[in-house]
């Protein structure tokens, strides 16, 4: 897969081998970390991270405790909180494994998008939800699959792939939208 992004193909897909190939090292790094880090020990980053800048914990407790209603989400809570988590990692104050605090900042922010500016900082504002039950047991699917599998990433540009044998699937961003992903010209006629 040489744009897996989310790597929701390649977790799903049953081969010999499969390679998760992305240009965002920050999400290959991720994978790497998930990959090859015990899921109690990330499940435990995880709520110290969450527990530390006092982020809402919906799974724990009810909307109204924090405030706020499942009609509005938890932005409203989680805003300034959120943006304390995001200026420490955007400063690389890394108080927690980075690979988690990135983990929070995509759970934590809206519609669970990644963007960062032309300076390299993450620049994706607070959203609605938290780590409910739901982001947890999706998680731990997800942990699964990439540890059962053979499954490696490499954080490469698809123009870098020599593919000299087996299935290729790209799914390259979409041209025809503005998103996250082509807003600045990550992906324009030219690469399309």
């Amino acid at each position: 897969d040489i744009f897996c992004g989310g790597a929701n193909v390649i977790v799903n897909v049953e081969a010999k081998e499969l390679i998760g190939v992305d240009i965002n090292n920050k999400v290959i790094s991720l994978f790497v970390y998930f990959k090859n880090t015990k899921e109690d020990v990330i499940l435990n980053e995880i709520s110290n991270v969450i527990r530390h800048y006092g982020l809402s914990e919906s799974n724990l407790n009810s909307y109204e405790s924090y405030g706020c209603n499942s009609s509005d989400g938890l932005g409203v809570f989680n805003k300034i909180k959120y943006a304390a988590l995001r200026n420490d990692y955007n400063s690389e104050n890394y108080i927690f494994e980075k690979n988690i605090m990135f983990f929070v900042l995509v759970v934590f922010g809206f519609n669970n998008q990644i963007r960062f500016n032309s300076q390299n900082k993450f620049n994706i504002p607070v959203g609605k939800r938290d780590f409910n039950e739901k982001i947890k047991a999706n998680l731990e699917k997800f942990l699964i699959a990439i540890k059962t599998k053979n499954i490696s990433f490499i954080n490469k540009s698809y123009k870098e792939i020599e593919i000299n044998e087996g299935f290729v699937y790209a799914d390259p961003p979409y041209l025809i939208s503005n998103a996250t992903y082509n807003e600045s010209g990550g992906w324009c006629k030219n690469k399309e």
